[in-house]
């Protein structure tokens, strides 16, 4: 998690100089690239470490917005 804030942080000073469209392109760039990271995040570290039955349920079956068409819509665009 720590890892995501760093990286948020960086692309926060990185997107204050930007303006227009280099702006729109990068920061839907970082949005997708964000989104994909908070996905493996749940599929490799909290989905298979979860000891709660019902979280573990709940993240895997009860979430649809994290699966599914998103990532690849966005990065087809």
């Amino acid at each position: 998690m720590q890892n995501l804030k760093q990286c948020g942080a960086d692309n926060l000073a990185e997107l204050k100089g930007m303006k227009g469209k280099d702006f729109d392109k990068a920061y839907i760039a970082n949005e997708v690239t964000y989104y994909q990271a908070v996905l493996d995040a749940l599929d490799k570290t909290l989905i298979p470490n979860a000891k709660d039955a019902e979280l573990k349920d709940t993240l895997v079956n009860k979430m649809p917005w994290t699966r599914g068409v998103h990532p690849t819509y966005c990065n087809a665009r």
